[in-house]
């Protein structure tokens, strides 16, 4: 299977500016050109899926970035930094990681993640 076709349909809607799949242990499946998420940026995502009625900073880093988290539960956390947005799905065994920015609207962002966060739960991962 190639997760750079994934990585490359979402970012093909349109809706996600940048994209990035992540296997649970950090290591970074397939991301979109200008990404750059480190192994324990992944980690501390994965810690907020895994605890999420832990309290947790009220922010998060991927690629780099500070974001300032506007939802986290068990499926999906979402993140602002002035005009990008980020939403972060868990499946079984991975994380999909979307970015918006602009007029990339961040629910769209959100919808175009959860849509593949869905698909690749029903198809095991």
């Amino acid at each position: 299977m190639s997760w750079q076709v994934f990585v490359d349909n979402l970012t093909g809607t349109g809706k996600v500016k940048q994209a990035s799949i992540c296997g649970d242990d950090g290591y970074v499946l397939a991301q979109s050109t200008g990404l750059t998420i480190k192994p324990e940026e992944v980690r501390n995502l994965v810690d907020r899926f895994s605890n999420p009625n832990e309290q947790f900073p009220s922010h998060f880093s991927v690629s780099g970035v500070e974001y300032n988290t506007t939802r986290s539960d068990a499926m999906i956390i979402l993140g602002r930094q002035d005009t990008k947005g980020i939403a972060i799905a868990r499946t079984g065994k991975c994380l999909i990681i979307g970015t918006a920015e602009g007029e990339q609207q961040r629910i769209d962002c959100e919808t175009e993640v959860n849509k593949l966060s869905k698909l690749l739960l029903h198809t095991g991962f």
